[in-house]
């Protein structure tokens, strides 16, 4: 970014009396005025925007710039001056619309007001090769005046791309990898969360309580307005997590990154670190930290909280979540600040039968204000989520499917049954259900393999007991008037 203390305020160019005034702003803008009409151009000569001072109302005008830099930002004052003006934030990389009249457009992020320095600034600023693209829209007379604002794609174009998050100036560079929208999906419609019946809503294709749904979107209204919010999904395995987390944040289209808790070893970790280079030793900024320097709002999803190295590299997160929302890795070139509507939601798994699992200080635990408890659910949903995930599936087998689960896990804590604590997740019965629809096993075939590699050989016994009463010789029946009721309040999900 130029160093300095913010730009000055525009020159009144768009308001001179001359005609056919040609001014450079900088190596990449000229403005141009002409009898009223004020073009910005850039340097090659392409023209960026008009704008025609003698029109009443004025007319709307999009000027997109994939370089940007004080220079531009100033040429782009100049042309807008009869409104106002875009003033650019030294410290933050953001940019925001002062108007004359009007209302202010939100801003993304909190802007950091210019600070007085005790030093000159330097007299030749160094200017970035790229930061981030945006559009500057002029509104017709009686609107909000002009918003800066991310470029996305076209919803009429039939061939829009993913949008692409760039890291920040300040780090490596390049786009962020492992960054995932809804458009990732190669789907053009947006999941929406909406309520299916009085206990559960339907976010994007995850099932869950609507207190779960009220629970997140009160952590993200939070985290909106700035305050220290952060959400902790716990509950046992395969019950849908992590994919809750990543589910919500499509339906909020936030971009995602998602740190595996099992690939920390050190404090430092969660945000990158030094390597070995050709010429010396680098620091190398992880995604979710190139992600947050973007300072757009976003979702870093924590995956597997308690499972990294040991419980001394949770302190890495402790400043990021406390109410000062900062940190400054060791070794780091820069701290990053959490921004306004930057959200983070960890998951983990508790329970004897998780070995691999480190303790989770009460002060870090303490920063996750927002709590869900996860649980598998009851028979009617899991069917229907089978019903979901492996089409093709006969409804009769998905309701026996789900009761030979739900029959163990009542039983699961009995070590006489069930040696080894395991249970039948809502993970393994959608395993289950897909062997059968694409892996063309037959139903008990199906429950034996995946059962056959989550359970103990001393857990036999039980669990064909089980899987004999609804798909032996002689089966149950699965007619259940409580399940086909609330099944037909769900409806085509």
């Amino acid at each position: 970014m130029p160093n300095v203390r913010g730009l000055l305020p525009a020159p009144a160019i768009a308001m001179q009396a001359t005609a056919d005034t040609s001014i450079p702003y900088g190596p990449h803008a000229t403005v141009y005025h002409s009898a009223g009409v004020v073009t910005l151009s850039s340097l090659s000569g392409l023209t960026l925007t008009k704008v025609d001072l003698n029109v009443s109302p004025k007319p709307k005008v999009t000027a997109k710039l994939s370089l940007i830099d004080g220079d531009t930002i100033t040429a782009v004052n100049a042309l807008l001056s009869p409104y106002g003006k875009v003033k650019q934030y030294w410290r933050t990389g953001e940019y925001r619309w002062h108007p004359l009249n009007g209302v202010a457009s939100p801003v993304m992020g909190k802007p950091n007001a210019p600070v007085a320095m005790s030093t000159p600034p330097v007299t030749a600023p160094v200017t970035p090769a790229k930061t981030e693209q945006v559009t500057i829209r002029v509104q017709p007379a009686g609107g909000k005046g002009v918003t800066v604002e991310e470029v996305v794609p076209d919803p009429t174009d039939d061939e829009a791309q993913p949008i692409v998050v760039e890291a920040h100036p300040a780090t490596n560079g390049g786009p962020i990898e492992t960054v995932k929208r809804w458009q990732d999906r190669g789907t053009r419609k947006q999941p929406t969360a909406r309520s299916i019946t009085k206990i559960f809503s339907m976010v994007d294709d995850v099932i869950v309580p609507s207190r779960d749904l009220r629970r997140l979107d009160a952590m993200k209204r939070r985290r909106d307005a700035g305050q220290a919010s952060f959400a902790l999904i716990t509950g046992p395995a395969g019950t849908a997590k992590t994919r809750l987390a990543q589910a919500w944040a499509f339906v909020n289209d936030l971009p995602v990154v998602i740190i595996e808790g099992q690939s920390i070893q050190t404090a430092g970790d969660w945000f990158g670190g030094v390597i070995p280079t050709d010429h010396g030793f680098d620091w190398v900024w992880s995604d979710a930290a190139k992600l947050l320097m973007t300072g757009q709002p976003c979702l870093i999803v924590i995956d597997e909280l308690n499972r990294p190295e040991n419980e001394r590299a949770l302190n890495g997160i402790m400043g990021l979540t406390d109410w000062k929302g900062t940190v400054k890795p060791v070794g780091a070139p820069s701290a990053i600040t959490l921004k306004p509507g930057q959200c983070i939601v960890a998951t983990l798994n508790e329970g004897p039968e998780f070995v691999g699992t480190v303790e989770v200080d009460a002060a870090v635990r303490n920063r996750f204000s927002i709590g869900i408890r996860m649980d598998y659910t009851t028979e009617p949903v899991e069917v229907r989520i089978l019903l979901q995930q492996a089409p093709g599936i006969d409804k009769d087998v998905a309701k026996r499917i789900v009761r030979v689960a739900h029959s163990q896990r009542a039983k699961r804590d009995d070590d006489t049954l069930y040696p080894s604590r395991n249970v039948i997740s809502t993970r393994g019965l959608v395993d289950i259900a897909q062997s059968i629809t694409v892996g063309q096993l037959d139903p008990k075939e199906a429950l034996w393999a995946n059962l056959d590699s989550a359970f103990w050989p001393e857990d036999k016994p039980a669990l064909n007991v089980l899987i004999e009463s609804q798909f032996g010789p002689d089966p149950e029946p699965v007619d259940d008037t409580a399940m086909d009721d609330l099944d037909q309040m769900l409806g085509d999900l």
